[in-house]
């Protein structure tokens, strides 16, 4: 490989960790991820709406499904834990019916920032 692409390397890449978290659709994922931004300078995160059913030991009734957000957060590696702790509690993970949050390697991931000077979004 040349020299280009390991000076670009060194400078541009980490390692990292891919948090996914599913989520009820009551806005807390947008809170999560402002906090994400505000708090810890994290920008890679995504939410995308879908349906599904949470389950505790404590329903017997089975339901058609509600809506739910799919929310996906790239972390630096050396920064997981400590970040992943940081999401159970910004997203309220224990509380009946929170969610559930996992982490793991990602398969592939690009180097993406925003540019600088960008506004928050505003709510609604």
């Amino acid at each position: 490989m040349s020299s280009d692409f390991h000076t670009f390397a060194k400078d541009h890449l980490q390692d990292v960790r891919l948090i996914t978290c599913i989520l009820p659709d009551d806005g807390v994922d947008r809170e999560l991820m402002r906090s994400l931004r505000e708090e810890e300078g994290i920008e890679v995160a995504d939410s995308t709406g879908c349906r599904g059913q949470f389950v505790s030991k404590s329903s017997t009734k089975i339901s058609n499904g509600s809506s739910m957000k799919f929310v996906q957060i790239i972390v630096p590696e050396t920064q997981a834990h400590r970040l992943f702790k940081f999401i159970c509690e910004k997203s309220k993970i224990g509380r009946p019916n929170g969610g559930s949050v996992s982490m793991g390697k990602p398969i592939c991931t690009t180097p993406y920032a925003l540019p600088t000077n960008m506004p928050n979004e505003k709510n609604n």
